[in-house]
């Protein structure tokens, strides 16, 4: 069965007019995520559908493209004086406009400071106030004083669970209370970027 598929906005403002064919009783459906468009095969025999996705590359659908899915947001850049307090403080709060899972956060030094003699954290993400399970990134005082951490990153523990946000939903960025806080009125830099997957 040949039929057409009519959609915009996937290049720019472009109309994009593509064949596509589909076996007998298999079910196709389209679904767009930002900046890539992806079809969902039924596969009768196996009760299962299929994710496809669009390849600009070859204008094709496979199985293994997800370009435009898979992106990175920061969530802010600070002063290391955002970490001299030992008790919780909120770093950042968005109210989600799409829907994606939160990956793996890390956080990159932008500039260093000789002056930060102490200081050890925790800041970890939550959606709706409820925290994720894993994705605590530990930072201490050493990441941050030296010119040759620059260039380098701190990979949070694997986040395994809690992590679907939906539209609307409030994500923040926290300090976990408890921990030593850092060397005040230093201008160590930081930035935290959370990779997430649009779905």
């Amino acid at each position: 069965m040949w039929f057409y598929q009519f959609f915009t906005g996937l290049l720019g403002d472009s109309l994009i007019l593509k064949n596509t064919v589909a076996e007998e009783d298999d079910g196709i459906r389209l679904s767009r995520s930002t900046d890539s468009l992806m079809v969902s095969r039924y596969n009768l025999a196996g009760g299962i559908y299929e994710k496809l996705y669009y390849n600009p590359a070859n204008g094709l659908f496979d199985s293994t493209t997800t370009v435009g899915l898979n992106t990175y947001k920061s969530l802010g850049t600070y002063l290391t004086d955002a970490l001299a307090g030992v008790a919780a403080l909120t770093l950042f709060t968005e109210t989600a406009n799409e829907r994606y899972l939160l990956g793996r956060l890390r956080l990159c030094p932008r500039t260093c400071a000789a002056g930060l003699i102490a200081g050890a954290q925790n800041l970890r993400c939550s959606i709706n106030g409820t925290s994720l399970t894993g994705g605590v990134i530990t930072v201490g005082f050493g990441d941050l004083d030296a010119d040759a951490d620059m260039g380098t990153d701190i990979t949070s523990t694997p986040i395994t669970a809690l992590n679907q946000v939906e539209v609307g939903d409030t994500v923040t960025l926290d300090l976990v209370a408890g921990g030593t806080g850092f060397t005040a009125a230093q201008l160590a830099m930081f930035e935290v970027i959370a990779y997430i997957t649009k779905n």
